[in-house]
């Protein structure tokens, strides 16, 4: 059985890596200011070095998420093994109107 008593800090490398390979996670931000934050499920992608997920720009999400600040997060585990890992980044949310630029 592993050793669940200590935790390690992945090397930005391999936080790179795991946002590659993995395509969901969830994305954090305050709604309103003072309010309590909202976690919300969204499907995502990797560009270059930013982090990517589509919503309805008429959506609540959408609307919020315009040049705020948000955090997005993935993660594994393995329940048996009592291990996993978290990747957690955070930034400026941005819309992006044309995918070509």
């Amino acid at each position: 059985m592993a050793d669940n008593s200590s935790m390690e800090e992945l090397e930005e490398n391999a936080c790179r890596e795991l946002l590659k390979e993995h395509h969901f996670g969830r994305v954090a931000f305050v709604e309103q200011a003072g309010g309590p934050p909202v976690i919300k499920p969204v499907n995502s992608l990797m560009h270059a070095e930013t982090v990517v997920f589509r919503t309805d720009p008429n959506s609540k999400l959408g609307a919020v998420l315009r040049s705020t600040m948000a955090a997005f997060e993935i993660d594994g585990i393995d329940e048996r093994e009592r291990t996993g890992w978290s990747v957690v980044v955070s930034g400026r949310a941005e819309e992006v109107v044309d995918p070509g630029s």
